[in-house]
Order: structure tokens, then sequence, then C-alpha cells
């Protein structure tokens, strides 16, 4: 399973390595302009968001309070504070100073590197996001280009499906989601 994982992985490491700043910027539009329709349908007060790679969909601004992930050893938690406030942190990403409010945020944005349509996510392999969603149960919306939606992906015990998954053209629910 970690093999057949490791594969998807490079492969979608090998289709957005030569995707422009732009583009991500462009998938980015569309999915905040769905989110922000989700987001204040569902009238959600506190989301946590990730700082997106230079490989990720860049989110704009969001009708409701942030939170970004910091990390701490093999732990994330989410800190509230200003994206202008984040600083280079683990993996060189951008976090919040680590005295910022720790909260647990209603709606969690996660990015991946594919997404199937059943909510399963592939992500980086560090196991961060699945660790946090272990022990919170937030609302989980993955957000990605429609290129990174797949029909199916390698899927594991700990593997946290999302509720929903948003890109630049359209929004998946789960048929069983919550909400």
């Amino acid at each position: 399973m970690r093999e057949e994982k490791q594969r998807f992985r490079q492969e979608q490491r090998a289709r957005r390595r030569h995707l422009s700043s732009d583009y991500w910027q462009q998938v980015g539009h569309g999915i905040t302009d769905r989110l922000c329709v989700l987001l204040s349908d569902q009238r959600v007060n506190q989301v946590g968001l990730y700082w997106p790679l230079a490989d990720e969909p860049v989110i704009g601004e969001l009708p409701c309070s942030l939170a970004f992930p910091r990390v701490e050893g093999q732990c994330m938690r989410f800190l509230q504070c200003e994206a202008s406030a984040l600083r280079p942190g683990t993996f060189g990403i951008e976090e919040p100073p680590a005295e910022c409010e720790e909260v647990i945020p209603e709606v969690l944005i996660v990015p991946g590197l594919a997404f199937a349509q059943d909510g399963s996510r592939l992500g980086r392999g560090k196991g961060f996001y699945d660790r946090y969603l272990t022990a919170q149960e937030p609302w989980k919306i993955g957000v990605i280009d429609e290129a990174g939606l797949v029909a199916s992906l390698p899927v594991e015990a700990h593997d946290a499906r999302m509720d929903v998954i948003i890109t630049q053209e359209r929004v998946l629910m789960r048929k069983d989601d919550r909400r």
C-alpha cells in the first residue's frame, strides 16, 4: 500500500512540477469563490486554513476568522492569527507565532496532492493532517485543481476522508456528509 501511495505521490509531483504560480492563483480564485458561498451558507465562524506551497491553490479572503497550522514535533495545532503575522516555521512553511491563541476550527481547509470523489486524500506523506483529524472532527474541505481529482486512491485505515472537495470548477459533497 505504501509503495502504491509513493507512486501516486511521484506522479502528482511530476504533474505539478511545471505548473506556474499564475495557474495556482487562478485555481485558487475559482476555489475561493466556491468556498465563500459554502462558508456563508453554512454560517461558519472559524476556519483552519493552510499557507500554500508553490504547487498548491492560493486561497483568497474568506468571510470568517482564520487559524493556521503550526507544526510542533509530530503534532499540528491551529492558532488564530492574521496571515500577515505568519513567519517561516517547520519545513520553511509560514506558521503563526507560538503565542497566538489555539483554536479548534469548525471547518478545516485541507490541501493535498490528489483527491478522489469518495473524499479520500493523498497528502505529502508526513501524516500531520491525518493525525490532527484523528483527535478533532471539523468539517473537512479538500481543495485541489480539477486535474488532481482522480477516480480512486489507495487508502489506509488512518487516512482521513474529506466531507467536501472543491476544485476551480465544482463542489463535490460526500453523500454521507453530516451537514
